[in-house]
């Protein structure tokens, strides 16, 4: 059963993309986010390759927008552009289930639903691929179903284009492979050669717009990731080559583990009663929609199994596919008679939608939000003119570098990824930097031993990491400025720890105490928000406390007890109850005769340490003092 498309649909498509567009740029980032946003806004300013698959049309449209909206800062531009996008998926969802057959109340709960889902709109209000890539999605299953109920050719032909350029964006879109073949063949009678061989062609039209990125890189860009200008790099970068080692990796355990994580995120975009709900309405759908059913079970699964083998961080948007898939759900309201439950039915939709956008808007609501811009310039601000900067940290690079490239902060200071570092390509284009020449015989050296590698060919890991030693050795030893570095790795955290300022160590020989006081740096905005924290914030942000108990530790060892308290107390303000802060402060507070603050920091330790600890705490104190200070 399908519906013609009327004037009426298209009047309630154009107030759908409008009350979502509202309801995002209300939650807009207004710059730049944590994770991928700050290298796509900088693609997006210089028209250059972002990480793999490259996302060419991604680029594309990005520089354009910011072209467009060339008024506003890049990354409030770019948010602009993911904004658009989600409105217009949650617009195209209303025309996708008035084409299956959804009467238009149904289309319309459906697309709200949608547009209310916290995964959903956790993509819409920063930079990133994901909403354009739902749009895409959207817009060929679209056209796709239009072809199966119309018979009308066109349809195909469109829906083919819109699937190659799904392709030149973003790769997942090969989990809709199965699905798309099951219609094709469920409706193998509608096709003859010349609609197949017009559909191919437009498909392969979309998909030429990945073209862009050899011809872009032969260019060299600023930001050139993976320098795809030849036929190997092109490849490699296209299938994702350096993200194998995340795919299909996990042990059973870890798959249950992903599992109960998959359950969680889905049901927190909306909550427990409206998935309850969908997957009810689900099942009254699947009683006549048989051919739908197959395709959205299709989609979940295959969407499901990926997600649950592909070990990163940030996975949430990864269900997107299933949450479109759920939201599809709604049509089980047309297939009950009685007019009463339908209304019930009705009811506890809009409740739905009701309760979802009150908690979803507190979650998603980024209006305020300078967290990721304060993390960027703390990288930058307090190092000296002209010095190096090398971390393992992909935020702070991400953020820092777009500060540098869109907002000309700190152009002075080099900053380098450590991660990347081991990249052939990588050190290819920071040996074209004349300020790097110094290091040139060890950059081209290790490139030529990590070739092999990248290529499958014979190579010896022993040679490699040598080689990647002394450049790293080479970068930051005879850096003629001062040089800063952030490694996690232990080993090389241990080598180059050095002198904590900001947030990173100074390693060169010619560190020695700067008076670097907490209030140089800017971190309001992060700790007033700290409650609002997602999880890669509390990760990412755990930094500032880690660091600024470095810097104590340091001040202390030299001397600077009113400093070092300083310190810790602005520590705190990241992680109030820490006992891993509080402890060191409560002995600094007592050796500087600070009773009042001591017995501050006493009692916020008695919330948080158990019976046990608190004693052997006072034992330890008048074991030193012969009292407990601040109760005399």
């Amino acid at each position: 059963m399908s519906k013609k498309i009327k004037f009426s649909d298209t009047f309630l498509f154009i107030c759908i993309f409008l009350i979502a567009f509202i309801l995002y740029t209300l939650t807009l980032y207004p710059t730049v986010a944590l994770s991928d946003s700050g290298e796509l806004a900088t693609v997006a300013k210089v028209l250059g390759i972002p990480h793999p698959t490259g996302y060419p049309l991604y680029a594309l449209l990005g520089r354009l927008f910011v072209m467009i909206f060339g008024f506003l800062p890049v990354s409030l531009a770019t948010n602009l552009m993911s904004a658009i996008f989600g409105a217009l998926a949650s617009a195209i969802l209303y025309l996708f289930l008035r084409v299956i057959g959804a009467r238009k109340y149904t289309a319309l709960l459906g697309a709200a639903l949608f547009m209310v889902s916290r995964i959903m709109w956790e993509q819409a209000v920063l930079t990133e691929v994901y909403t354009l890539a739902i749009f895409l999605y959207l817009s060929a299953l679209t056209t796709l179903f239009s072809w199966t109920s119309s018979k009308n050719p066109r349809w195909l032909v469109l829906s083919a284009f819109f699937w190659g350029l799904s392709f030149a964006h973003h790769m997942s879109v090969i989990l809709f492979v199965p699905a798309i073949i099951y219609l094709l063949i469920v409706y193998r009678r509608q096709l003859n050669f010349r609609i197949t061989l017009v559909s191919a062609l437009f498909f392969v039209l979309g998909l030429s717009v990945y073209l862009y990125l050899p011809i872009r890189a032969s260019l060299n860009p600023l930001m050139n990731w993976g320098a795809p200008s030849t036929f190997e790099r092109f490849f490699r970068h296209l299938t994702g080559w350096q993200y194998r080692v995340w795919m299909f990796s996990r042990t059973t355990e870890q798959l249950k583990a992903a599992l109960a994580d998959m359950v969680k995120i889905i049901v927190k975009n909306w909550n427990l009663p409206s998935l309850v709900l969908l997957i009810l309405l689900w099942v009254l759908a699947a009683i006549r929609r048989t051919k739908l059913l197959w395709v959205m079970l299709l989609i979940i699964v295959f969407d499901a199994i990926y997600a649950l083998n592909y070990t990163i961080p940030d996975i949430s948007p990864y269900y997107l596919p299933v949450v479109l898939a759920l939201s599809v759900g709604v049509l089980g309201i047309d297939t009950i008679r009685l007019r009463f439950i339908r209304m019930v039915l009705i009811v506890l939709v809009i409740v739905a939608v009701v309760f979802s956008a009150q908690k979803n808007f507190r979650i998603c609501d980024h209006s305020d939000d300078w967290s990721a811009w304060e993390f960027g310039a703390n990288v930058l601000s307090p190092v000296p003119a002209n010095s190096l900067i090398m971390v393992s940290n992909w935020d702070m690079y991400a953020t820092a570098r777009y500060l540098q490239v869109c907002h000309d902060i700190r152009n002075d200071v080099a900053i380098l990824d450590f991660n990347l570092l081991r990249r052939s390509w990588y050190v290819e284009e920071i040996s074209k930097a004349p300020r790097f020449a110094f290091a040139l015989q060890k950059i081209m050296y290790f490139r030529d031993r990590v070739l092999p590698f990248e290529r499958g060919e014979k190579f010896d890991p022993m040679i490699i990491q040598d080689a990647f030693d002394a450049m790293i050795d080479e970068l930051l030893m005879r850096w003629p400025y001062p040089v800063y570095a952030h490694i996690a790795e232990l080993s090389y955290m241990q080598k180059y720890k050095g002198i904590p300022e900001g947030l990173t160590f100074r390693v060169d020989e010619g560190g020695h105490y700067r008076f670097l006081p907490p209030w140089f740096f800017e971190y309001k905005n992060t700790v007033r928000r700290r409650l609002r924290w997602d999880e890669r914030q509390k990760v990412v942000y755990g930094v500032y406390p880690a660091m600024f108990m470095n810097r104590a530790v340091y001040l202390v060892a030299n001397g600077r007890l009113a400093e070092a308290e300083d310190y810790l107390q602005t520590a705190l303000l990241f992680s109030p109850l820490d006992p891993r802060l509080l402890k060191p402060l409560l002995a600094l507070q007592i050796d500087r005769n600070n009773l009042v603050g001591a017995k501050r920091t006493w009692e916020k330790l008695m919330m948080v340490l158990t019976p046990g600890e608190i004693q052997a705490m006072r034992t330890d104190i008048i074991s030193r003092f012969g009292r407990i200070p601040w109760e005399y």
